[in-house]
């Protein structure tokens, strides 16, 4: 039995089975049980799956997030993590063809700005209440960052519509927005390595960029440990030097952690 997803992609049985493990374990280490609410909202990929096999194998209900109210909020490039027993991960990039729109901006308490693609009413909105459970709100590279780190000062550099990025510092999570900082010829960071400059430049070309600029941020930055993520990472031929793949996956992990007061400050 084999998966393949979309992208060509294939995935063996036991390869699944494992991942699946995987998640059933980390779902009950965190005190989820039988009969809790697993919603998810994903794009047709292997993870999907994944947590489709660990929800049955472990008895919890799963709920797809467009039946829960309050998921009218959902912005693509956001993640969203509730206690209690429900873990919900939202979409992670819009697909290649749609129009690059302002990003929501997340602070301390919530966003900090109105989504460019979605209507208004993020900024000030009670999610605790709507939900009626304790609410935190974390951008989709944030998430993966948190999920990625092992010690000491990471950068996450997430390569899909955009550039993500995220520092965390000896266990302390400082979400970036170097996107749209000057890069060159009067353009950004985002517009030579996100899907744009992707389409622009070619793969040889973008990846060129991708190195340089990765070299040019682990630098500025101080980073011991620079990881690679979002859905264009799998378009490198060859990780710069000093740099680890990423993976989607370990957003689930951020999500987890970001409710765990021994992996996060």
């Amino acid at each position: 039995l084999t998966l393949v997803e979309p992208d060509g992609t294939e995935h063996i049985a036991g390869e699944l089975l494992a991942h699946t493990n995987q998640v059933v374990h980390a779902l009950r280490s965190f005190g989820m049980e039988k009969g809790d609410v697993v919603a998810i909202l994903m794009p047709n990929c292997a993870a999907f799956v994944e947590i489709i096999l660990a929800v049955q194998q472990a008895g919890f209900y799963l709920v797809p997030a467009f039946t829960i109210n309050a998921l009218v909020l959902v912005a693509a490039g956001a993640l969203v993590a509730l206690s209690a027993g429900v873990f919900i991960v939202l979409k992670l990039n819009p697909p290649a063809n749609e129009p690059v729109a302002p990003e929501l901006q997340v602070g301390n308490n919530g966003p900090r700005s109105e989504a460019g693609n979605l209507g208004s009413g993020w900024v000030g909105f009670n999610f605790p209440a709507a939900f009626g459970k304790p609410v935190r709100v974390l951008n989709d590279a944030a998430m993966q960052a948190l999920g990625s780190y092992r010690h000491g000062r990471m950068l996450f550099l997430g390569f899909g519509t955009g550039l993500g990025s995220a520092m965390i510092i000896d266990g302390v999570l400082e979400p970036m927005e170097l996107a749209h900082l000057p890069y060159k010829d009067g353009r950004t960071y985002e517009d030579y390595v996100g899907v744009r400059g992707l389409k622009r430049l070619g793969k040889k070309r973008w990846r060129r960029h991708v190195a340089e600029v990765t070299e040019l941020l682990k630098r500025a930055l101080e980073a011991d440990d620079v990881v690679l993520g979002g859905g264009n990472a799998k378009r490198l031929k060859h990780l710069p030097d000093g740099a680890r793949s990423g993976n989607n996956r370990s957003a689930f992990v951020g999500g987890f952690r970001l409710w765990d007061r021994r992996a996060t400050r």
